[in-house]
């Protein structure tokens, strides 16, 4: 590589950022890090959700349960006690019959 090329490449990369960031109005910048952080969150997710799913297979052919169920009993167990009281109560409210 000609070290040269590098050296102004790099040099054009460190005035783009902030050059792309004076352009653009202050919303599309908030929203342009929303978007990435959401994709961060939601990739942060699926691989917690997979690790549970395969944690959920082993111990589902460990114990001859459903693996649905043992994904259930998982995800319970990561979730706070105050959060399963709240759904749990949800449950109820939305099980009774209420009249309007």
């Amino acid at each position: 590589m000609n070290k040269n090329a590098v050296a102004l490449g790099r040099l054009g990369g460190l005035k783009g950022g902030p050059a792309r960031a004076s352009a653009l109005t202050k919303s599309r910048r908030v929203a342009i890090a929303r978007s990435g952080g959401l994709a961060r969150w939601r990739n942060l997710d699926l691989r917690i959700r997979a690790n549970r799913w395969i944690r959920a297979r082993q111990i589902a052919r460990q114990t001859g349960a459903d693996v649905e169920v043992a994904e259930q009993v998982l995800f319970l167990q990561t979730i706070p006690p105050w959060e399963r009281l709240a759904r749990g109560l949800m449950r109820s409210r939305l099980g009774r019959n209420r009249r309007a």
